[in-house]
């Protein structure tokens, strides 16, 4: 399985709210303190088993008899469904050739009737809990500055310094349960 994602753009307020926190006024390290940000989106998703900001992901699995689920949640939109030869030629896919459904826990999944000698199936999706940095719950916003916050205070330790407990009491409302 492989998924390539188009990470969501952060706005200006986000990174002021970052220079905020850490009281910082100058801006020769705001490229860094962007990676910062990213990263702790990045940590945040993977803590709360969902994409805090809408993202475009594209995921290619092998073809499968019964639905597939997509890796990444909560789906908003699935755009399209392609098949690929063992050529790694793209093929369209006729709609009547598979389903598509985004369940209650906004899980999109992917079933194929049909394979026309296809090897691998890629779906291009979107996923996110919100559209834009604003309209992410404050706590979960609060959070990934605070972690950013926390990574660039401790960059020069050379001991691991471990984050803040109160980022995974901002996060623990959000985090999906997964049964394995």
């Amino acid at each position: 399985m492989m998924i390539e994602s188009t990470p969501p753009e952060l706005p200006v307020n986000a990174l002021n709210e970052l220079k905020d926190h850490l009281r910082i006024t100058l801006s020769h390290e705001d490229a860094k303190l962007y990676s910062l940000i990213r990263a702790s989106l990045e940590i945040c998703a993977n803590f709360i088993g969902t994409q805090p900001l809408l993202c475009q992901f594209n995921e290619q699995f092998p073809i499968q008899n019964d639905w597939r689920y997509l890796s990444k949640s909560p789906v908003v939109m699935i755009e399209s469904v392609q098949g690929l030869s063992a050529m790694g030629e793209v093929i369209n896919l006729p709609v009547q050739d598979y389903a598509i459904d985004i369940n209650a826990q906004s899980k999109g999944r992917v079933l194929i009737h049909d394979a026309h000698n296809i090897q691998h199936i890629k779906v291009s999706y979107s996923a996110g809990l919100s559209e834009n940095w604003d309209m992410l719950p404050d706590q979960l916003r609060s959070g990934i500055i605070r972690l950013a916050a926390h990574i660039y205070s401790n960059r020069n330790l050379d001991e691991s310094v471990q984050p803040p407990v109160a980022i995974a009491a901002l996060w623990q409302p959000y985090r999906r349960m997964r049964l394995r």
